[in-house]
């Protein structure tokens, strides 16, 4: 058979043939001159019509055969192939590929061999990670109660409380009662022991949210070992947090 002149992947193309180089004047004919009868008759070529293929399956293998839109001329065809994943908790170890029973023509790759998944190190490494990122989040966010008054213990108001207590510890000369803003931007006068005890509360739920993350890493994640629930496992749901 003559060289195919083949387009680009997934191009729409209908007016190709098989390239030839005449052997006279040396031209080379092609492209659009699937169109010029002339052409065609005169270095006896045969059509050949290039069909596409959808973009997100694989070509394994091309076809000529008969050309049913043209009488005479031959198309290529693209042989599909469908990929069919292993059952959720299977990696495929080794494939095959046989015959699309349910595209006929086409083919099907399949797993010949499963293997079950497996907790690996990089696994729990990357769901740790997760929980990190989790518990950064949720201190990021947290608040405090003290005597019925909600205040922000974010990572800059702990840093703000910090600076405040130890100047009082170190006997400075501070306001009293000196001006807290709470969570509802309101100013609240806090005596010097209030101070202390807003610092103790926001310590002790900073203390909480590290507790509860090493919980959830120790105690939860490091028993399990069935690596579809693993994977699937959730640690940001407020179960964990609460």
């Amino acid at each position: 058979m003559l060289p195919i002149y083949v387009p680009a992947s997934n191009t729409v193309i209908t007016n190709y043939f098989q390239r030839y180089t005449h052997p006279v004047t040396g031209e080379v004919y092609g492209g659009a001159d699937y169109d010029n009868g002339s052409k065609l008759a005169e270095i006896g070529a045969v059509p050949l019509r290039v069909m596409t293929h959808a973009a997100d399956l694989e070509v394994v293998e091309w076809a000529v055969e008969d050309d049913p839109e043209n009488p005479g001329g031959k198309q290529y065809r693209p042989i599909m192939l469908r990929v069919q994943p292993p059952a959720e908790g299977f990696d495929a170890a080794t494939w095959e590929v046989v015959d699309d029973v349910t595209n006929p023509g086409d083919k099907l790759r399949r797993p010949l061999t499963t293997t079950p998944w497996a907790i690996t190190e990089a696994d729990r490494a990357d769901k740790n990670a997760l929980v990190d990122a989790e518990r950064l989040r949720r201190l990021n966010l947290l608040t405090v109660t003290v005597s019925g008054v909600t205040f922000e213990a974010d990572p800059s108001s702990r840093i703000n409380l910090t600076t405040v207590v130890a100047a009082i510890a170190d006997g400075a000369a501070v306001p009293d009662p000196f001006p807290w803003r709470d969570a509802g931007n309101v100013v609240r006068n806090l005596t010097p022991a209030q101070l202390l005890e807003l610092s103790r509360v926001m310590l002790l739920a900073v203390r909480d949210v590290f507790q509860k993350s090493w919980t959830l890493k120790d105690d939860v994640l490091a028993l399990m070992t069935d690596a579809v629930s693993f994977r699937a496992f959730d640690v940001t749901d407020n179960v964990w947090w609460s």
